[in-house]
């Protein structure tokens, strides 16, 4: 009997563990495989979305499919990662995670049994509303980081919804790692910030950040450096010089990639940018993790833990796991102040529940207007206004439609252009639109 549901319990965690590619995505699959022969904008082993029009969605992917039909995948695990990055800008997550795993190493016996003891630690402990630790902390220090990932667009969806309280609380800075270099804060998102900020959500939440009032910055490290320990330290430097020029009372929050506002590090080839700050300001940041504990983590052993820990005592919000009234850590190292435990995604119409950035935005139903349409995009009116499109981010998009057969968008108020096209990305037909609610 043990035995068999040892063998039903491997099962379900598998099936957690292992997202499938959507119907949609095959089907644009299959489209670009049985085109003809053509020369396509493919100049390295990278894949781009960059184009002589400016962003191009679907790029990536044509010159992803195109390159294994033609055998000519240069780098398998890079193409993977690559290839993840561009279906989440589309916002077709669960895509984007099955091919983020293709990259994972199978685990031992071992492993699993590690993990599966470590699990136990937090099926004891209590659980607290994230947020509420994260108001604490960051209410105590002048200085919090908390990292996120652009291939986890929900962390930034969940940063977003933080960010009005910290405000409240004296937060008047925002510094993101993913934003290119800028000598003075941005006004405005668009394609010149990076390519990272492209994803609809982490733009949004800039956009949101910029509308609340704080001076968003960029904290890029300095990638023309060889050592990683000279590129951590000068970025520390850097911000802990702007940190310093501010007014005592505005404090400051940072939002860096998994890893890098750690204040404690195991590799002294690689010392965490979180170490150096720390050293600067001579004063220890807050800072927060929730990269480790989200769908499919940051490598295998927390893709296993999350599944394991959701399918055995899952959580519906981001939450802080405590023991004896201290956050639970799952690594020996006092990396962060806690780690944040994430629900798995629940989807409504085909679209990610975390795509509303915490009640922000509201889902807007969007009929297929236009014959043969694939991507529907919708683009604020007032930067169209300022800028190229090939130079906008969506404030949402997606070339899933409901069961219905109907497109959703998550939108604010505001005025809209929505962008119906095809899947060679050609514009078919726009109509334009005022949310009110």
């Amino acid at each position: 009997m043990r035995i068999l549901i040892f063998i039903f319990w491997g099962i379900q965690i598998s099936c957690v563990l292992y997202a499938q590619e959507s119907p949609e995505f095959i089907s644009l699959k299959k489209y670009y495989i049985n085109l003809p022969p053509k020369q396509l904008t493919d100049t390295n082993w990278l894949i781009s979305m960059i184009d002589t029009g400016g962003i191009n969605y679907l790029l990536p992917i044509q010159q992803a499919i195109h390159r294994e039909k033609n055998k000519a995948v240069i780098d398998t695990p890079t193409h993977r990662d690559m290839l993840a990055d561009a279906i989440c800008r589309l916002t077709d997550y669960r895509t984007s995670l099955f091919y983020e795993k293709q990259s994972f190493n199978p685990l031992t016996s071992a492993e699993q049994q590690s993990i599966q003891s470590l699990a136990g630690l937090f099926e004891k402990a209590t659980r607290t509303n994230a947020a509420s630790i994260v108001y604490q902390e960051a209410a105590k220090h002048r200085v919090t980081m908390i990292n996120a990932s652009y291939l986890k667009p929900a962390t930034y969806a969940w940063i977003s919804g933080l960010l009005d309280s910290l405000f409240k609380l004296g937060y008047k800075h925002l510094a993101f790692e993913i934003i290119s270099k800028t000598n003075k804060p941005i006004q405005q998102v668009s394609l010149k910030d990076g390519i990272f900020i492209t994803e609809p959500a982490i733009a949004e939440c800039i956009r949101k950040a910029i509308s609340i009032g704080f001076q968003v910055i960029s904290c890029q490290p300095d990638f023309s450096l060889q050592k990683p320990n000279e590129i951590h330290k000068l970025q520390a430097a850097k911000l802990g010089e702007y940190i310093q020029a501010q007014q005592p009372n505005e404090k400051c929050l940072l939002i860096t990639q998994p890893g890098n506002n750690a204040l404690a590090y195991g590799d002294p080839e690689d010392v965490p940018m979180g170490v150096y700050l720390s050293a600067w300001l001579n004063e220890k940041p807050a800072s927060f993790d929730q990269c480790f504990l989200t769908e499919n983590s940051i490598n295998e052993y927390g893709a296993f833990l999350h599944a394991l820990l959701q399918y055995k005592q899952p959580v519906f919000q981001a939450t802080i796991p405590q023991l004896n009234g201290k956050p639970l850590k799952a690594l020996e190292e006092e990396l962060y102040t806690a780690m944040i435990w994430h629900p798995t995604t629940t989807y409504t119409n085909n679209r990610p529940s975390w795509m509303n950035l915490q009640g922000w935005k509201k889902e807007m139903e969007i009929p297929a207007a236009f014959k043969n349409s694939f991507l529907v995009q919708a683009y604020y009116l007032d930067e169209l206004s300022k800028q190229k499109t090939g130079t906008c981010i969506p404030a949402d998009q997606t070339y899933q439609a409901a069961a219905n057969g109907l497109y959703y968008l998550y939108l604010r108020k505001g005025k809209y252009r929505i962008i119906y096209r095809n899947k060679e990305y050609a514009i078919l037909g726009y109509q334009d639109i005022e949310v009110n609610k």
